[in-house]
């Protein structure tokens, strides 16, 4: 559950919120009184990962969600989503909101298309200085065989337009070009996947989500993933990316290889374990020489199944990772890292209780050195209309300097479901110590209520 500010107090927030509010309400009732004997239509709160396309819209969503099935025939169906809200984790507002819309088509021979439109905008005082975007793009799909294999050939082409205080609101455009080819061999455990991405100067939605480590704007990269094996038993994975970045003091060029093997849990006689290795090696440089770096990692995970009439489960995940800097040695560092955490379920008197501790450990040195500590307890409980989750928790950061920080949280979540309704209660208590004797006393409350319903008929039908 996160918690959001809904003070829209001030013209600047309260017209565009108006004006949204008033379509939203006349596209709904243009579906009811036109489209309601063919159509069917959902109306949902969201509060998870939304996505309609790689290049527009892919975030972490609290808002509301409306889907329609769209004109179409028996071999060609298509589907209307519209959806508006704000990134969650964002209680203040600094992120400003947005809103989307995809028209989709499918046919089972020809493949899947779309159209997809993403906007966003401040809403509060607080994000009056971020920009406004809008970016529409066009996607297909199509899958196909060809020989001993299957296919899906994807592209998509998406266009920006930016206005901000920087340039004195004039308006910048962008463009981004993306291709992905999947690949499954029929004869053999073989899946393959390459991607192809193209990104002028101004192209950075605000609203797109880019790969881990990685962004939009002012760049191209290559990327294949490869992996062969039984979904049942072990696993081998390989990849290579290619990846260059065009700052003004030069291009940066950026090449990592990464291999990987999984193990399922009867590959060890007394242990039911699965387990994930996974090693990269990544290697940065521009043609200066003022920047030239080579990253190692080393990642073990696995996860543990109990052989007793009482559900439990054990994951343990170790990380190590070594940064060279081989331009300077400003830069050097070496990290280690142990995640462990158990659960164990119990039922009785149709109640499920589900309760476990953890433990996160995290030791950085040079560049940037720091130690962190943060054990948790959580707690589940449900049975029929009611759900209650706990969580428990402290975080303790030290620093070469002898800075050092501790924080203590509480976080408590309690729903009541009947029949269309929901009734939640969340609250939210924090603790922060430092050294310096500042501390800060937090906590937060709210109280909310859902209501589901769907108009016509099933939409995946």
């Amino acid at each position: 559950m996160r918690w959001h500010d809904t003070d829209t107090s001030g013209p600047r927030a309260l017209r565009p919120l108006q004006r949204r509010f008033a379509a939203s309400v006349l596209f709904l009732l243009l579906a009811l009184a036109g489209h309601a004997p063919a159509t069917s239509a959902e109306i949902s709160l969201i509060d998870d990962t939304v996505r309609l396309s790689p290049l527009t819209l892919q975030r972490e969503t609290v808002g509301v969600r409306m889907q329609t099935r769209g004109p179409g025939t028996e071999r060609w169906r298509s589907r209307i989503l519209w959806l508006q809200g704000r990134t969650a984790g964002d209680p203040t507002g600094t992120a400003g909101g947005f809103e989307g819309g995809t028209w989709q088509l499918r046919h089972d021979r020809y493949g899947s298309y779309s159209v997809n439109l993403a906007q966003s905008r401040p809403e509060l005082m607080l994000s009056s200085d971020l920009p406004e975007q809008r970016v529409a793009s066009v996607t297909g799909n199509r899958s196909f065989d060809l020989g001993p294999r299957q296919l899906t050939l994807g592209a998509e082409m998406a266009m920006l337009r930016q206005t901000d205080h920087v340039d004195g609101w004039q308006p910048r455009r962008g463009a981004g070009y993306g291709l992905d080819l999947q690949a499954r061999e029929l004869r053999r455990p073989l899946q393959y996947r390459l991607r192809a991405e193209s990104f002028d100067r101004h192209f950075a939605p605000v609203t797109g989500r880019p790969l881990p480590g990685q962004r939009f704007a002012n760049q191209d990269r290559l990327r294949l993933d490869t992996h062969y094996g039984p979904a049942e038993g072990p696993q081998v994975l390989g990849g290579y990316s290619w990846q260059r970045q065009y700052p003004v003091r030069g291009p940066i060029t950026a090449r990592a290889w990464y291999a990987g093997l999984r193990l399922p849990g009867d590959a060890l006689p007394l242990v039911r374990i699965r387990q994930d290795w996974r090693w990269q090696q990544q290697q940065r440089r521009n043609a200066p020489g003022t920047l030239a770096t080579r990253s190692r990692e080393l990642r073990w995970s696995g996860a543990l199944s109990h052989r007793r009439a009482v559900s439990a489960a054990t994951r343990l995940q170790l990380r190590w990772f070594a940064l060279e800097d081989q331009a300077s040695g400003r830069l050097d560092r070496r990290s280690r890292q142990l995640e462990l955490d158990h659960s164990r379920q119990f039922h009785f008197a149709g109640i499920r209780l589900q309760a476990g501790p953890g433990v996160d450990y995290r030791l950085q040195q040079g560049f940037g050195a720091i130690e962190r500590l943060d054990p948790t307890f959580r707690v589940n409980l449900s049975g029929r209309a009611h759900r209650l989750a706990m969580r428990l928790g402290t975080h303790s950061m030290r620093q070469p300097s002898d800075a050092f920080v501790s924080a203590y949280g509480l976080r408590l979540n309690y729903r009541y479901r009947l029949n269309a309704h929901m009734l939640g209660l969340a609250y939210d208590h924090a603790l922060h110590d430092q050294r310096q004797d500042v501390s800060m006393d937090l906590w937060r409350a709210g109280l909310y209520w859902r209501y589901g319903f769907r108009l016509g008929g099933d939409l995946r039908s």
